[in-house]
């Protein structure tokens, strides 16, 4: 089944979020980095500035609310994720970026 072309463009946004913040070899054996436009494909050794925790933590922030969601679960599973990344998601429980109710109600009309 292929993907549909909106979720096609979310797909690219998060490949390409990803790839700025130095998580573009995820996405290279599954041949998904092709999805980064040329302009926006960065080297993963010069975007990983930082520690992974800090560059996850930036990530998940900057694809919006349901990653935050999700950074934010990690960080209450100390079983299954590296202390190191825990201390940098703890801080999406209450230093996540504000999202303005204006976006937050187009999403919601969006659903209807």
């Amino acid at each position: 089944m292929a993907a549909q072309p909106r979720n096609l463009n979310r797909i690219s946004e998060i490949v390409q979020v990803a790839v700025r913040h130095g998580f573009g070899y995820v996405f290279d054996p599954r041949r998904l980095r092709e999805l980064v436009p040329w302009p926006g494909r960065v080297a993963d050794d010069e975007a990983a500035k930082g520690t992974r925790g800090q560059r996850l933590r930036a990530m998940l922030d900057e694809l919006g609310p349901s990653f935050v969601k999700f950074g934010q679960l990690l960080s209450t599973r100390p079983d299954i994720v590296p202390a190191d990344i825990l201390v940098e998601l703890r801080q999406l429980q209450d230093q996540a970026a504000p999202v303005p109710f204006a976006d937050i109600e187009r999403v919601i009309d969006l659903s209807r």
